[in-house]
């Protein structure tokens, strides 16, 4: 078991989550190549600077060059596209994990879901979700959903935290993002994923290629249902682990 420093700016001070020692490599955050720089994880109010942060990233996705290399530049896009905003007055309701150099985070709504996962393009290679995921699950963060893309992709990178597919609803063409694109970005399901921590143990004793083939096959077995219904099953699940 290590500790993670989070800074509450709301209290001026730091206080310490206790964090799982398989992410100890993660506290603090380093950029890879940066020696000058150590970058913490900041639990903040502001919700202004939040979206500000996460709508600079996201300009700086869509301004990516074409001339880059075209799997990275696939891959980006299609991350990017699949990243959902709220509104500034839906961010002052959530808890805002932001990196203090403002290069990604994450949100936390009231109801445990975990939203607006994102990364600046600029920001070296660092594996936002493996910064993020962690603590906002031991802030309480439960569920949460996602496209499943080529090779569910997400899902399996959520899935590494223990968050397992209970749901997932087909593709709405009347409801896709603004900067999506039908060639590059198809039409994925949203897969709506619950945290288990019994999952978790299960998949930290698996290589990635075999947890990545469990969660795809878990999300063909499922049959797509409506948005409501995919809410009952989180709602069902919930109530599942609690008298386990």
């Amino acid at each position: 078991m290590c500790l993670f420093s989070i800074i509450d700016s709301s209290k001026q001070h730091h206080f310490m989550i206790n964090v799982n020692a398989a992410i100890q490599t993660y506290c603090p955050v380093f950029r890879p190549g940066a020696t000058d720089e150590t970058v913490s994880l900041e639990l903040i109010t502001d919700s202004v600077r939040f979206y500000s942060a996460l709508e600079k990233a996201k300009k700086a996705w869509d301004a990516l060059d074409e001339s880059v290399c075209l799997t990275l530049k696939k891959d980006a896009k299609s991350r990017n596209a699949f990243l959902t905003c709220y509104s500034l007055e839906d961010y002052s309701q959530m808890k805002l994990l932001l990196l203090s150099n403002d290069n990604g985070g994450c949100a936390l709504k009231k109801n445990g879901e975990i939203v607006s996962v994102f990364r600046h393009p600029g920001y070296g290679k660092v594996k936002i979700a493996e910064t993020v995921m962690p603590v906002a699950i031991e802030l309480g963060g439960n569920r949460l959903d996602c496209f499943s893309g080529d090779e569910c992709a997400l899902p399996a990178i959520y899935g590494a935290y223990g968050f397992i597919p209970v749901a997932k609803v087909s593709f709405d063409i009347r409801f896709k993002p603004d900067n999506w694109n039908d060639e590059r970005d198809g039409t994925p399901d949203i897969v709506y994923m619950m945290y288990d921590k019994k999952i978790k143990a299960l998949f930290d004793g698996m290589e990635t290629k075999e947890r990545k083939t469990k969660i795809r096959d878990k999300i063909t077995s499922l049959t797509p249902v409506s948005c409501d219904d995919a809410e009952e099953a989180c709602k069902k699940y919930a109530i599942e682990l609690e008298f386990q």
